[in-house]
């Protein structure tokens, strides 16, 4: 065996063999986010939409839960992965309903409690403030706010309170480095958020910093 092939065979010994991401299906937080002026939500109507729910008890509506279970279908018909060795979601409510409705197209064994988890490590970037203050109340309370999100840009900004979109990547860094050795040659489902989702792909695809920025 050459030493570049024996290098290469202990790369792949220390990663799992296999990561599959999806973003939970549609909640009704999607639906408010139509209506939002940057961080914030354009008015207390909008924010009533999220039935006075904190973001990570946000359920999923009747969409969501046939996306779920369509991409269970899916994986399950077109790819080998017949059965994951964990399935990890990110302690939110509309994440762990997805993995409910995903796990539907697999075997009763793989529905399991000992194969998943929930790593908070992978939750939503928090949204702070911008999640209960409306846009015109914010600007009194913060008037500071969109001149800096505006100079500082999307992926380092902090909306008050909250973590800016970097902030959430750190934590994507720490999840892997976790299951980096202890789930390592092992086939992974994971269930997340659309930005953080884009955090794995930062950090496993090694996009460089200017792409990501742009």
């Amino acid at each position: 065996m050459s030493v570049s092939t024996s290098r290469k065979r202990q790369r792949r010994l220390i990663h799992p063999r296999n990561v599959v991401l999806i973003r939970h299906g549609h909640t009704i937080a999607n639906e408010a986010a139509k209506y939002r002026t940057g961080r914030f939500f354009n008015s207390l109507k909008v924010i009533a939409m999220l039935q006075g729910k904190p973001d990570h008890d946000i359920p999923l509506t009747s969409e969501g839960q046939n996306q779920s279970r369509s991409i269970g279908k899916l994986i399950r018909d077109r790819w080998r992965f017949k059965r994951f060795n964990i399935c990890y979601d990110s302690g939110y409510e509309r994440t762990m309903r997805t993995l409910d409705l995903v796990l539907e197209s697999f075997p009763e064994n793989q529905r399991d409690e000992s194969t998943r988890r929930s790593h908070l490590d992978i939750r939503e970037r928090d949204a702070g403030y911008a999640w209960s203050v409306p846009l015109r109340k914010s600007r009194k309370l913060f008037p500071w706010y969109e001149e800096y999100e505006k100079l500082v840009g999307p992926i380092y900004s902090r909306p008050p309170g909250g973590e800016s979109i970097a902030d959430a990547w750190q934590r994507v860094h720490m999840f892997l480095n976790s299951v980096r050795r202890a789930r390592a040659g092992q086939d992974l489902l994971v269930v997340t958020h659309g930005r953080i989702m884009m955090g794995f792909r930062y950090w496993m695809e090694k996009r460089p910093a200017r792409e990501v920025n742009e």
